[in-house]
């Protein structure tokens, strides 16, 4: 995890529990090392400021694997580019099955506390 991770998470959870002045500080500290300018963001609130903090978590953690966690929290929908060679175009809603990790059949037949897949 990096430092960037909490201060957007941070941002998030306050923007979503109505906490805007928070939100807005905690984006803007992350902001501030990269742009000339995060004066913008004083002027967003409700959803703007929500769309706004997943904007930046996307691009701040770009390739390291935070958009299938962002997607699964906020319940987003994605559809995929053109460029990818499986599934080109095709949208996933959060709780498609094939966004779900099984459990390993081993890990099912040699761990008395797993059953099933859970």
């Amino acid at each position: 995890m990096r430092v960037s991770e909490m201060y957007l998470l941070h941002a998030e959870a306050a923007a979503e529990n109505g906490n805007e002045s928070a939100a807005k500080a905690s984006l803007k500290a992350l902001l501030d090392e990269r742009v000339a300018d995060s004066s913008y963001i004083d002027n967003l609130s409700g959803q703007d400021l929500i769309d706004e903090v997943v904007l930046q978590t996307r691009l701040e953690l770009f390739a390291e694997g935070k958009a299938y966690f962002l997607m699964k929290r906020r319940r987003m929908t994605k559809t995929r580019g053109a460029n990818w060679l499986d599934y080109a175009g095709d949208s996933f809603n959060h709780n498609d099955d094939r966004l779900t990790y099984e459990i390993p059949q081993s890990e099912i037949l040699f761990n008395p506390n797993i059953s099933d897949q859970n």
